[in-house]
């Protein structure tokens, strides 16, 4: 047996190559970035529909008041005798004239609160980005990340 085929025998019962670990290197490299992709898409899913529950759940209680007070839907805002202001989410539990973003709420005094099971929870969106310029809060904490139809309700 010459030198060359000692060589490659020996060469046959040993490790991996260079080249055989880059390509599955890269095979695995591949299949990372699939499997990210995917994961960012199933995450986006989950969040929309958990967002379209918020609504269903939030309709729900809506038609539940409906139905125990006269088909009358929440109104908006209500101002009270006291100068305070009560929102179909909660009644403002900070003097009137506190600016916006430092106003406390109290959301067990908001007209919809006997008809949510998870107050804190269903009022806002995870798919909305609450930290961007064009959101501005006006209470601390939840306060409803979804519109209100005035035309249903009516402003006050």
């Amino acid at each position: 047996m010459g030198n060359h085929d000692r060589n490659c025998a020996h060469r046959r019962g040993g490790g991996y190559t260079l080249l055989e670990l880059v390509i599955v290197a890269a095979i695995v490299g591949v299949l990372f970035a699939l499997a990210l992709s995917v994961s960012s898409q199933l995450r986006g899913a989950a969040t929309r529909a958990d967002c379209s529950n918020n609504l269903r759940q939030l309709g729900a209680a809506v038609h539940l008041y409906v139905a125990d007070n006269n088909n009358s839907f929440p109104p908006y805002l209500q101002f009270n005798a006291d100068g305070s202001r009560t929102w179909y989410f909660g009644k403002e539990s900070t003097p009137p004239g506190t600016p916006e973003g430092d106003r406390d709420l109290d959301v067990t005094k908001g007209p919809l609160y006997p008809y949510i099971q998870e107050v804190g929870v269903i009022e806002v969106c995870k798919a909305f980005n609450y930290s961007t310029a064009i959101w501005k809060p006006k209470f601390r904490g939840a306060s409803y990340g979804y519109g209100y139809n005035w035309i249903l309700g009516g402003p006050s």
